[in-house]
């Protein structure tokens, strides 16, 4: 149930919106033929172009067919034909959408005017369109006869810049007030506003209705220096709504003979070019003036954080260096590390920190030699701080460079070691004892190790010869005397020469147990299982 009633909604406020855009079509569109050539049969200023590009923008191309019958209205209304009010239509309709189409294509939005690419990107498609639609409708009054073909290129001219101009000064206005304005405004820029346009409207009045052609002081330029200033001090708004206001002075004093363009034989066109002038120098001045806003507001957050940055980190001091070494910036941390408080140390050089030896053997110079030509230089030494006290310091100084590839300065980043070299210093001393008590240990083992194999040689020794006796007098009593022997004596005999051989074999095994320590031992696997089963 709600979906058709919300349906319903769009499509009336679609409606609605439609014949709003009409009416004010329509409206524009009488203003426009006031500005019109007798001669010509074309307008000098069509602003209901500038609203319909503005409407299709913010709206979408559904409302195309509300800018159609606002502009056949407008023709029929105008004494023109319906065939000929049908094809006024249709080519007010066509150019407005090819231009936004393009302009969707080619800009960033939706801000148009915040960068010069685009604003530049919004001038060129707002002469390029209106050149090509205005050439097929003046090319038609051609074919049917209503001009000549000779006047071809004279009313396409007019046609054309006429449409350019209610691009150029009314769509910018329409769109940039209806943006959320990004302009702090502070008593003083409220004043500023007020005399600028106090300013401009004392101006342009004097000059477009002819009160300062006495005095030869009637040259139209003479609102651009009022323009540039809305320009640089007041934003897009500022400079859009003054552009329009000089532009409708300027037209106005012309429509009426008033002015220095009502003067010359080619008023139209010379107002047209005043236009064009006017609006193109606002939108290009007020894009530079935006886009530049836009990157020092940038670049400050990036200086900002890389502010907070440098300013959160805990045991490095990182500041920057001119060209010379003198000391161009100053972190928390480094007043820290060093002892100099900001007013104190900038602006001086950096071998402050060094000791009076390292300046006389020309290190600060050698650092920042060397960082010029490698692009970094990395020491560690020890450093002086503003109490006297040194500290050990390890540091690293990278060169900057310009876009020339020019040092421009020196960043530099230095860390207190001295905590850190002072445990080194401690396990070096600790290792080295460890190192002369194991050397110590090692020595006692080796005469350790000697020792017991001297005792062992000297066992094995003594104990081999009486061993061998008692196996040879065992074995010599069962060669001699094996008759007058008995079975008992003679099995005791042989029990004799088995223990006597027995006590031998490990008397040998521990005499190569000793050599061990002078020879190499061969590693191989063992097969665990079969050693134990062998052993049970």
């Amino acid at each position: 149930m709600k979906a058709p009633a919300a349906s319903f909604a769009r499509s009336w406020r679609w409606l609605v919106h439609s014949a709003a855009l009409a009416g004010l079509y329509f409206a524009l569109a009488r203003l426009g033929h006031v500005a019109m050539a007798p001669e010509d049969g074309v307008s000098a200023v069509w602003p209901a172009t500038g609203l319909a590009v503005a409407a299709l923008w913010w709206g979408g191309y559904r409302l195309a067919p509300a800018i159609g019958v606002g502009a056949f209205i407008a023709g029929w209304f105008s004494g023109a034909t319906i065939p000929a009010s049908a094809w006024a239509a249709l080519a007010g309709t066509i150019e407005p959408i090819l231009a936004v189409l393009l302009m969707r294509r080619y800009i960033a939005g939706p801000g148009l005017f915040d960068r010069v690419r685009d604003a530049l990107c919004f001038v060129l498609l707002a002469a390029a369109v209106p050149a090509l639609v205005d050439a097929l409708g003046v090319a038609r009054l051609c074919w049917s006869g209503a001009r000549p073909w000779q006047d071809f290129s004279h009313v396409w001219l007019v046609s054309w810049v006429g449409d350019s101009m209610g691009t150029l000064v009314v769509t910018p206005a329409l769109l940039v007030w209806t943006w959320p304005d990004r302009t702090h405004w502070t008593g003083r820029r409220l004043i500023d506003a007020a005399v600028g346009f106090a300013l401009l409207a004392i101006c342009s009045g004097l000059v477009f209705t002819g009160r300062l052609a006495p005095a030869g002081l009637g040259f139209p330029f003479l609102v651009l220096p009022v323009l540039v200033w809305i320009a640089f001090r007041l934003g897009e708004r500022a400079t859009v709504s003054a552009t329009l206001l000089a532009c409708a002075f300027a037209t106005w004093g012309t429509l009426h003979g008033l002015g220095p363009f009502a003067e010359l034989g080619t008023s139209l066109l010379l107002l047209q070019l005043f236009t064009s002038t006017a609006a193109i120098t606002g939108l290009m001045l007020v894009a530079g003036v935006t886009e530049r806003r836009h990157t020092e507001s940038a670049l400050s957050r990036r200086e900002e954080s890389l502010r907070l940055l440098l300013e959160s980190v805990r045991g490095y001091a990182i500041y920057s260096l001119d060209p010379e070494g003198r000391i161009a910036t100053w972190t928390a941390e480094a007043e820290r590390l060093k002892g100099y408080r900001a007013d104190e140390i900038v602006g001086r050089h950096f071998s402050t920190f060094f000791a009076s030896e390292d300046i006389r053997l020309g290190t600060p110079e050698r650092v920042l030699k060397t960082a010029a030509e490698h692009g970094q230089a990395s020491y560690e030494g020890l450093r002086v701080r503003k109490d006297g006290s040194r500290v050990w310091v390890e540091g690293t100084v990278t060169a900057m460079r310009d876009e020339d590839g020019k040092v421009s300065g020196f960043s530099k980043v230095a860390h207190d070691v001295t905590e850190r070299r002072r445990l080194d210093d401690v396990r070096t001393r600790i290792n080295e004892v460890l190192e002369t008590r194991v050397e110590e240990r090692t020595a006692q083992l080796k005469a350790s190790l000697d020792s017991v194999e001297e005792l062992l040689y000297t066992i094995a020794h003594d104990l081999r010869a009486p061993n061998r006796h008692i196996q040879g007098f065992a074995q010599t009593l069962q060669m001699t005397r094996a008759d007058q022997l008995d079975d008992t004596a003679r099995d005791y005999l042989s029990r004799i020469s088995a223990v006597a051989a027995r006590s031998d074999e490990l008397i040998r095994d521990l005499l190569k147990y000793g050599r061990l320590s002078h020879e190499a031992v061969e590693l191989v696997p063992v097969n665990t299982r079969r050693t134990v089963e062998t052993v049970l």
